[in-house]
């Protein structure tokens, strides 16, 4: 299972500062995961004039991107945490800090957006869905054979069901909407995709892991992911 949580800022990145700017990402449900990434999405005037640090919720702090660091871009980009055990020992639950320093000079930029993504996390039986999140459940395939039919269920409680969008997604990238902000005030959605309302992924690979993607958009609601199930039957 995967968890990412994002959070769209818009914050200028003070050029020649050596405080910068701290932001922070507050999470709430507790899960346990063997890795986390960090996602930017910085526009800048020259990248390798910045240093960014990330401390996680018991105050362990690493310097992920070092001046002179060499990339051309922060737009939409991952970059991968080493020290894995270290960074995730508490879980995931508090205050997750950001912090961008600009030591150069006459060069200045604006943190967009950025995103923790948790990699690794044992599947429970009920999940939370917070708020400004995605929560990717993962299915893997051993066959090498093509998809013969799919048959997709889940539960899903939620404050607002019209805050979610909800795909599937195939080993090889081929997605299907289920759910795209319907419901409104409603809390329940309960969903049961038959192999016919599936036929789009009849003969793809199936070999790898598939995904339920469940995104949360806006903020003040959160919910549970009761459960789910995805039958895959192959063409052997």
């Amino acid at each position: 299972m995967r968890f990412t949580k994002y959070k769209s800022t818009n914050v200028v990145i003070p050029d020649n500062d050596l405080i910068g700017i701290t932001d922070v990402i507050e999470i709430k449900s507790q899960h346990f995961p063997k890795s986390v990434s960090l996602a930017l999405d910085i526009d800048h005037d020259y990248l390798d004039d910045l240093i960014i640090e990330l401390t996680n919720p018991a105050g362990y702090k690493r310097v992920v991107l070092q001046p002179r660091h060499g990339l051309t871009t922060l737009n939409n980009t991952i970059i991968e945490i080493t020290d894995n055990a270290e960074m995730t020992r508490g879980g995931t639950r508090g205050k997750w800090k950001i912090n961008i320093i600009d030591r150069g000079v006459k060069d200045e930029g604006r943190l967009k957006k950025w995103a923790l993504i948790f990699g690794g996390i044992e599947a429970e039986r009920e999940i939370d869905i917070e708020d400004n999140s995605i929560l990717q459940m993962e299915k893997y395939c051993e066959s090498t054979s093509a998809v013969g039919s799919l048959d997709l269920r889940f539960s899903i409680s939620h404050d607002h069901i019209g805050d979610l969008n909800i795909e599937l997604v195939s080993p090889t990238g081929v997605k299907k909407n289920l759910h795209k902000r319907q419901g409104k005030d409603e809390s329940e959605l309960k969903m049961h995709w038959n192999a016919t309302m599936l036929s789009e992924f009849v003969d793809l690979p199936s070999n790898g892991t598939w995904i339920l993607a469940i995104e949360d958009k806006l903020k003040g609601d959160s919910g549970r992911l009761n459960d789910w199930n995805l039958a895959i039957t192959t063409k052997d």
